[in-house]
């Protein structure tokens, strides 16, 4: 390659000539490249464009910028305006602005107040013009006295119902059944009432009730009212609203009462509430007890919602308890038996019981749509309704018992062979308490007559079929006696039953025999 300076010289370059370049982003590779690339490249400014009031004194090459019509700096004081034309810049003197001075003279009952200017050509007059019971009075060019007659301020007419009273009135003097007040977060405002001012002692009650007025109100009590208030109150007493229908508590079964002991059964429970004018329901129990026993909780927490009646109107305003919601927890106590009774009971028990806890309610508006304000009170129907908890339903008992029979026979019955009929299924079995009087089926016609009842009853002393025929059980029957029996159907076993067996063979059309206490 030849040396560089052995090379011919181009003058004046085009924008298509080339050059040689080493690339730095090609391993420094020799390249050549347009001299249009490398203007590119550097970002040449091709050209100027000058805005008035701005010249450029060409658009390529050397650029002189100038404003138009101006060179070099003016004098001080001077400033840079338009020329007349409108087409170019100059150096000029500022203009100042004009001067006034004021004084005022006296023009009758009003003053003027004259604003003379500098340059003579802006003069102008303000006149201040004394009105009602004012005097305006010129001290000097630079000096109004303003005053008002009467000493103090301007009288007032007064007038009633379009007849003036006094003209010249200078003060107001409020006197029985008004009050003036000052308003003190307003200037120059007094505020006045028609009150119940009364010079009568505070002591002194009223006798009776006087429409929303209570009997024993004192003086005291009403003094300051304002007239409008205790008219409000005479004849538009306050009515406060009422609670009903209260919050509601239900627990229902779908097994109850009188049960022989050791069968099985599945009670399904269902414990419900509907707040009403209370709060939203949070939490419903079930709970079952045995015997007496402390109870164990089947089910808790949160119930299921649901929707429930709309709570009327009172007065004429929404319930703000709106919208009514129900409540419910359910459960199934599956494979339930029956209990024995515990020790010497005559009965088992099986008691479900629920409780529920819930929210405040909202109160309501009285009669003249102000808010109930009376302390809230659980479940009263004069106040707004307070969160409550253990809320209690009714209880769903299942009862257990051991059954008693009877037995007919053409035969005489003993102990034993009542004990054997129970057994095996002969013998009628009623599920029923027999701790008081006996009712037995009776009609018999030369029949026998055995009757078994657990031994934890009390005993039967007497027997009752009519009004004419009744007395001492041993009439009819023999002397009680004692066995263990045992369920026909496996239930239980091993029960102590006393039983009465007839001592002779009856005939009686009645249709009952009743075996008594006494």
């Amino acid at each position: 390659m030849a040396i560089i300076y052995t090379y011919k010289v181009k003058k004046t370059p085009t924008l298509a000539d080339l050059v040689l370049i080493s690339d730095v982003e090609d391993s420094k590779q020799t390249k050549n490249v347009k001299l249009s690339g490398i203007k590119e490249a550097l970002d040449v400014v091709d050209s100027v464009i000058a805005t008035l009031p701005l010249e450029a004194s060409s658009a390529t090459g050397d650029v002189t910028l100038t404003l138009k019509g101006l060179s070099g700096f003016g004098t001080a004081g001077q400033v840079i305006k338009v020329n007349s034309a409108g087409n170019a810049l100059e150096y000029g003197s500022g203009s100042a602005g004009d001067t006034y001075d004021l004084n005022a003279t006296q023009d009758g009952d009003n003053v003027d107040l004259n604003l003379i200017s500098g340059s003579g050509t802006d003069n102008s007059v303000v006149q201040f013009t004394a009105g009602t019971n004012i005097t305006l009075t010129r001290n000097d060019a630079n000096q109004i006295t303003i005053a008002s007659a009467g000493g103090g301020g301007s009288e007032l007419s007064v007038l009633q119902s379009g007849n003036v009273i006094d003209s010249d009135v200078s003060k107001l003097n409020f006197i029985s059944g008004f009050a003036a007040v000052d308003d003190s977060g307003v200037a120059g405002k007094v505020d006045v009432n028609a009150v119940y001012n009364t010079a009568l002692d505070d002591t002194i009650a009223t006798e009776d009730a006087l429409g929303g007025i209570a009997a024993g109100t004192t003086v005291a009590d009403l003094k300051g009212d304002t007239i409008v208030s205790l008219l409000d109150a005479l004849l538009f007493p306050t009515v406060l609203p009422t609670y009903n229908p209260l919050p509601t508590r239900g627990l229902t079964s779908s097994v109850t009462g009188t049960k022989e002991v050791g069968t099985t059964h599945n009670p399904a429970l269902s414990a419900t509430g509907t707040k009403n004018n209370a709060g939203a329901y949070t939490d419903i129990t079930i709970k079952k007890s045995v015997n007496g026993a402390t109870a164990t909780t089947l089910a808790t927490g949160t119930p299921t919602e649901s929707s429930a009646a709309s709570l009327g109107q009172q007065f004429g305003y929404d319930n703000a308890n709106n919208p009514n919601k129900s409540y419910t927890k359910t459960f199934t106590d599956s494979s339930l038996v029956v209990p024995a009774p515990a020790g010497s009971a005559n009965t088992s028990t099986v008691v479900y019981s629920s409780t529920a806890d819930y929210n405040a309610g909202l109160a309501l508006k009285d009669n003249k749509g102000n808010n109930d304000t009376r302390s809230a009170a659980v479940r009263s129907a004069n106040a707004p309704q307070a969160a409550s908890s253990g809320f209690a339903s009714s209880n769903k008992t299942i009862t257990g018992l051991y059954p008693y029979y009877y037995l007919k026979s053409s035969s005489p019955i003993t102990t034993a062979s009542m004990v054997t009929a129970i057994e095996n299924g002969t013998a009628t079995a009623s599920v029923a308490s027999a701790s008081g009087n006996l009712s037995i089926p009776y009609n018999v016609s030369s029949q026998y007559l055995a009757v078994a009842y657990p031994a934890t009853n009390t005993t039967k002393t007497k027997y009752y079929v009519t009004a004419l025929d009744n007395g001492a059980i041993t009439v009819v029957f023999n002397p009680v006696d004692t066995s263990n029996v045992d369920s026909p159907t496996s239930l239980w076993s091993s029960i102590s039953y006393k039983i009465h067996t007839s001592n002779s063979s009856l005939t009686n059309s009645n249709s009952t025999i009743q075996l008594r206490n006494s």
